[in-house]
């Protein structure tokens, strides 16, 4: 935690350098046209995603499936924002970063409909995350408390761009024959997340230097590419192994904070962030090393992070 704090001071510092941008209550930079404010947070997020798909056994009338469910993945994203107000035209951006800290990875194979006839627990922990996302908006309502302090809803419409990569190490026999060393990498996931945000934000100042802030985003439409990488496998490809691709499902992005401003326009917030997306319809192709191997079809591919954050931002 004395690192994640350490990093989040060094991320503000760096964005109050180099950022025009901003993300609660503006405040007046240049002339009564324009606000701004920057800031910087630290997220400690948790993440599952799972991909479950459909495979051939060469048996007629029988088909496979494969569900991988990468669970408890641990990681703190260091993140900046900011935003710039003209009028009531809103701009805003965000990027953030981080390592997968830890985590666990569960491999299942059955035949459709029946048994299980293999599960394997691995460890994840090694990876990272990426992410970055804009968006423009129009500020809808506008209004200032007792202690002229100002309030605001904006309605707002971008995309975001968002990619996380896990590698587990070793594999634990569950069910099924399979025991591979803990030093021994099995398995890489690269999943490519593309999103449409379509929502809003509304900041309600409190008393006593106090504010409240809401956002909440829908994803109607996203697209993904995960590339799966079998290091153990010498039938498949290592470059990689599989792709899917995935378009269309849903999603959403709901964020809440408390903020505090305790000198002049710098101030703390502390708040929690959950991000969610769902596919069902998209293709797996396997890429066997010497044989043709026709698409299949993917039943489910989705993804979670969740978890509270805390941040420093600065309104000039």
């Amino acid at each position: 935690m004395r690192n994640a704090v350490i990093k989040l001071v060094c991320l503000f510092v760096l964005g109050v350098t180099v950022c025009p941008a901003a993300a609660q209550e503006p405040h007046k930079i240049k002339g009564k046209d324009w606000s701004a404010s920057v800031g910087a947070n630290v997220w400690l997020s948790n993440g599952e995603t799972e991909w479950e798909h459909e495979f051939p056994t060469g048996i007629p009338g029988l088909n496979g499936g494969s569900k991988l469910h990468w669970r408890d993945i641990e990681a703190p994203i260091y993140s900046v924002d900011g935003e710039v107000i003209w009028r009531r035209l809103v701009a805003i951006a965000a990027g953030g970063w981080g390592s997968i800290e830890s985590g666990t990875f569960i491999d299942d194979d059955f035949f459709s409909d029946g048994p299980l006839f293999s599960r394997t627990r691995s460890t994840a922990d090694d990876g990272s995350v990426y992410y970055g996302n804009v968006a423009l908006g129009w500020r809808a309502l506008e209004w200032r408390d007792f202690e002229e302090r100002q309030g605001f809803l904006d309605l707002l419409a971008g995309y975001q761009w968002w990619r996380e990569k896990y590698e587990a190490f070793g594999a634990v026999n569950l069910v099924g024959p399979i025991e591979i060393a803990s030093n021994v990498k099995v398995i890489t996931h690269k999943w490519t997340w593309q999103s449409i945000r379509v929502g809003g934000r509304v900041f309600v100042p409190l008393p006593a230097g106090f504010g409240a802030r809401v956002s909440a985003f829908f994803l109607p439409w996203s697209s993904v590419r995960l590339e799966d990488t079998h290091h153990l496998r010498t039938d498949l490809r290592q470059d990689p192994s599989s792709v899917t691709e995935a378009t269309g499902g849903f999603g959403y992005q709901v964020e809440a904070a408390v903020t505090y401003t305790f000198w002049r326009g710098l101030g703390a917030e502390a708040g929690y962030r959950r991000w969610q997306i769902d596919m069902h319809d998209g293709d797996v192709s396997t890429r066997a090393v010497d044989v043709s191997v026709p698409k299949v079809g993917l039943r489910d591919a989705s993804i979670v992070r969740d978890g509270f954050f805390v941040g420093l931002y600065y309104r000039f």
